[in-house]
């Protein structure tokens, strides 16, 4: 017999008290910072502008006011003056604990506005680390926080734009929660206004369930699928079984009024299946309801291996536990199918006592798919917006956390939208930028002088956009002539110029050999004349040298005719090339003869003793006295002795010996001593 317990008949008359508003928002709490409310908050950090602020239409929702936490970090602030960020200080808006037990049974939902400071000035907007964490408390238990926006390039959050639900379990009792940001400027806020805490609605009563379907014979071992009326919102709890058999399907869940039994090795006999509903808190409030099952002898359950859930894209295969006498529903009699579709497949199996049936559904999951679309360019003007529109509705996320099909940008950045199910993750990803309202191009080019018989290229520093003086609509040019060019680059917003002026190097030189001809070995300098500055000198010397010298010298030792290059290069860059020839003949050979007497009397005639010399390289020479006294040593062989001492007094007349060694420019050496007289 089927009885009914107290608690059902509360709910019953519970359920008669609203008859009338079944579908009505319930207002468990409210909070909109307005006298009257009735959610006690705690408030950290609220500053005197911030409170002035929270008054001021753009900052609050309804009513007068909303509520205000920072300004306190002692950072800048348009509002008072000053500049620059101070410390990033914690503010908080947090409500307190209350009862909402009475409404236990019911899904409630809070939901709030929330923002920052309007109208925004430098600073006033959410940066990088100033994130709005939402944490909820369950029966007095802290819950994981959730970060409902992320701050980022001083993100503006208009209060009466950005509002946040909450979907509160069933079977919480009391509830609290918190809203919080690290603020590090004095005119940063968060404004919080019209908090409600609702039930969406109030549970109908169960009603009386019938009867349980399924098998009331069949063979022992086998498996059997039981139903009973099936009611949105109610949980039903299945019991009865021998500790032989087992529900194959979780218990306690939405979709329990189907259950399936593996009866196992349950012996033959006659047992009970039973069935309770439950509410949403799992307290029973229905009827109980018995079904008798007679087991006869019989084969192992049938049973279905493989999974219930695929992706697309993918396959499941389904294995019978019997070898032989299947029967699928897509008509297949192999032990394994293979399955890609959704679907409710059945396998039938021919055994000992008839043919049993298990049923098994299969659901295919889509691959996401994210694809943003622009109703406009993605590069914009300063003071324009694009808007950027996701290819779906459900289960998407922006860069930032919105959650609209379209959101309108005018800030530069990369954005991310994201779309999800079981499957994965898909996201895809779109570059705004926001163009420069003043341009300044600038011509690039390696100089501005065109050497004789080159060119020049010119290159804009801009990609696109670019036009020239000369009618070129490209980013480079290549010029040859001298002349003014004019650069134009329009970004699309606005337009930038810039100018270059092309001259022409007249660069030219003339090489000069000093000697250019003479015998070996012959020294000879090289000059590179030019009437222009000369940055740098190359020379190839005969072939025998090289050097970057603006004047070489070089000594040729072979006889023969040698042609020198010279190539200079101004500051421009321009080179002029030159070249001369030097002719060297056979060296001369040496000689040396030394007269034995000189008068040095100043007559202008034989006044220095010297030797008659030829093609000498070197020469050193000593003189003594009788009583071997040095009076007069020399390395040249000009002007000579002149008869005087170290002093430099005249030495008197008489006969003086020399030591005298030299070397020849053809190698020879040379060793002479002897006596010379002087006489005055």
């Amino acid at each position: 017999m089927k009885t009914r317990s107290l608690l059902h008949v509360f709910y019953c008359l519970l359920a008669f008290c609203f008859t009338t508003s079944l579908n009505a928002q319930l207002t468990l709490a409210f909070q909109g910072a307005e006298p009257g409310d009735t959610w006690p908050y705690t408030i950290t950090n609220a500053s005197p502008e911030g409170i002035t602020e929270s008054a001021l239409p753009s900052n609050f929702v309804s009513g007068t006011q909303s509520l205000v936490s920072g300004g306190l970090s002692g950072g800048g602030s348009c509002l008072t003056g000053g500049s620059g960020n101070g410390t990033s200080t914690l503010n908080s808006v947090a409500f307190d604990n209350i009862d909402i037990s009475t409404s236990s049974m019911f899904t409630r939902e809070l939901s709030f506005h929330y923002g920052n400071r309007f109208p925004s000035c430098t600073g006033t907007g959410f940066d990088s680390g100033e994130n709005v964490t939402f944490t909820p408390i369950h029966d007095g238990i802290p819950q994981t926080p959730i970060i409902i926006f992320t701050g980022g390039g001083n993100a503006p959050v208009d209060i009466n734009q950005t509002v946040y639900t909450y979907s509160i379990p069933a079977c919480v009792g009391t509830f609290g929660f918190s809203i919080e940001i690290f603020l590090n400027r004095n005119d940063e806020f968060l404004f919080v206004d019209d908090v409600l805490l609702t039930s969406p609605q109030l549970n109908m009563p169960i009603p009386s369930f019938t009867s349980i379907t399924g098998p009331q014979q069949l063979c022992s071992g086998t498996t059997a699928i039981y139903s009973t009326d099936e009611t949105t919102g109610v949980n039903y709890h299945w019991f009865g079984l021998p500790s032989t058999a087992s529900f194959t399907t979780a218990n306690d869940t939405s979709i329990a009024d189907s259950i399936t039994v593996n009866w196992g090795s349950t012996p033959v006999g006659t047992y009970t299946v039973s069935v309770a509903p439950t509410d949403a808190c799992g307290l029973l409030n229905g009827d109980t309801i018995s079904l008798n099952v007679t087991l006869s002898q019989g084969g192992a359950p049938i049973t279905i291996t493989g999974p219930d859930t695929i992706c697309a894209g993918t396959s499941a295969t389904w294995s019978s536990n019997y070898s032989s006498g299947n029967t699928w529903s897509t008509s297949d009699t192999t032990q394994s199918i293979s399955l890609t579709q959704s679907g409710t497949y059945s396998l039938s199996v021919l055994g000992g006592c008839g043919t049993s049936q298990i049923t098994q559904t299969l659901t295919v999951l889509p691959l996401p798919t994210a694809l943003i679309s622009a109703n406009g360019s993605l590069a914009i003007c300063p003071g324009q917006s694009v808007t950027l529109s996701a290819n779906s509705a459900q289960n998407i996320s922006w860069t930032g956390g919105l959650t609209t099909q379209d959101i309108t940008v005018s800030t530069a950045g990369d954005y991310i939208l994201s779309v999800s199910n079981s499957c994965g993750i898909s996201n895809d990803t779109v570059t705004v930028s926001v163009l420069p309202g003043v341009v300044n191009p600038s011509i690039l080019s390696t100089g501005n002088v065109l050497c004789n018989g080159a060119s020049l290229q010119l290159i804009s520093d801009q990609q696109g956009g670019n036009s020239w003086s000369n009618g070129a609509n490209s980013d480079t040019i290549t010029v040859t002539t001298a002349g003014t060019y004019i650069l134009s680059y329009f970004n699309g917003c606005a337009t930038g110029t810039d100018t270059l002026v092309v001259g022409t190097s007249a660069l030219s030189v003339d090489v000069v050999a000093a000697p250019d001809s003479g015998n070996a070995p012959l020294q000879t300098t090289f000059t590179a004349n030019s009437d222009s500055t000369i940055s740098s000198y190359a020379w190839n010397i005969g072939g025998q040298q090289q050097s970057s010298s603006s004047q070489p010298n070089f000594t040729f030792e072979t006889p023969g005719t040698y042609t020198t290059f010279v190539t200079v290069t101004d500051a421009n860059g321009c080179v002029a090339v030159d070249s001369v020839n030097v002719i060297v003949l056979p060296e001369l050979p040496s000689e040396l003869e030394i007269a034995n007497c000189f008068t040095p009397n100043g007559d202008g005639y034989n006044d220095y003793f010297k030797a008659n010399a030829l093609n000498l390289s070197s020469f050193d020479i000593q003189i003594f006295n009788r009583w071997g006294g040095l009076v007069y040593s020399g390395s040249s062989n000009l002007p000579g002795w002149d008869g005087t001492g170290k002093g430099g007094s005249a030495v008197p007349d008489g006969t003086y010996f020399y030591i005298l060694k030299a070397t020849g420019d053809d190698g020879k050496n040379f060793e002479k001593k002897g006596s010379v007289t002087l006489m005055r």
